[in-house]
């Protein structure tokens, strides 16, 4: 299999339910397979802020997304068959459609968390055509600045 990742370029303000970061399928050919997440804040000094992040399926891509965001591969080799969004959207994907992934992420964000899938615990997406995996701010105490990126195998 063949390993990718999708950072934020820039930060994204989170806020309730807003997609922060998503990975989607065009074709519907794989089922990416997640296996790291980080995230953390966007500011030079932490402040104390809180908010709760979700892992979710999704279905449809959504449309017109503020920014794309650059598949990098981890052998240069191999080109990813998902793509990457970042920030808001005029229409956001669908998300917990399909069934959320389980993994709720309640934070205060002082300082990055970063998130590893044991082996054999990955979280799959669906191979279907649009279909992908989204990082959604669920609730959060005021809008902030947030960083993150969503690593996977295909």
């Amino acid at each position: 299999m063949a390993g990718f990742v999708i950072p934020n370029t820039v930060g994204v303000t989170n806020g309730t339910d807003l997609v922060l970061l998503h990975l989607y399928n065009v074709a519907g050919t794989v089922r990416p397979k997640v296996n790291t997440l980080v995230i953390g804040p966007d500011a030079v000094t932490p402040q104390d802020r809180s908010a709760v992040y979700q892992l979710t399926r999704t279905t449809p891509a959504g449309t017109t997304p503020t920014g794309t965001v650059v598949v990098s591969p981890n052998d240069t080799l191999t080109i990813a068959a998902c793509v990457g969004n970042q920030g808001s959207y005029a229409t956001p994907p669908t998300h917990n459609a399909a069934g959320a992934l389980g993994l709720a992420i309640p934070l205060n964000m002082r300082a990055n968390y970063q998130w590893y899938a044991n082996i054999g615990r990955e979280k799959f997406g669906i191979a279907a055509a649009n279909n992908g995996i989204a990082l959604v701010s669920v609730l959060a105490d005021v809008a902030f600045g947030v960083r993150s990126s969503i690593e996977w195998e295909e």
